[in-house]
């Protein structure tokens, strides 16, 4: 488990949910997406997508595949919206955290310093 990961770059959106226990976008996750493909095509920045888990069953390999999960779908939508940048993604399973499990199930995009 990880408390507080230390994650460079600037923010380029809100955190992107997703449903429970899933990797599914949420509707407006993939609104969200496509607006933040628009500045990352005119950028060329390179960007660092990270995964999230809920802290339901700490160190298991199902909360770490989830998080990695959610980090690569994020990737590939980009991708599909146009985005041929340097994308970097990672997921932190199971992250001890005293939000609501809601909260939790998320990525979140940085655009990496050069």
């Amino acid at each position: 488990s990880v408390t507080n990961p230390i994650l460079i770059g600037q923010e380029v959106s809100a955190a992107i949910s997703f449903f429970p226990n899933s990797a599914k976008l949420s509707d407006s996750s993939k609104s969200e997406l496509r607006e933040v493909a628009k500045t990352l095509i005119s950028t060329g920045a390179r960007v660092a997508v990270t995964g999230f888990s809920a802290k339901w069953v700490l160190g298991s390999s199902h909360e770490a595949k989830l998080a990695t999960a959610r980090a690569y779908r994020v990737g590939k939508f980009l991708q599909n919206q146009g985005v041929s940048n340097w994308i970097y993604y990672y997921g932190v399973p199971s992250l001890r955290t005293n939000v609501p499990a809601t909260d939790a199930w998320k990525s979140e995009l940085r655009i990496l310093p050069d």
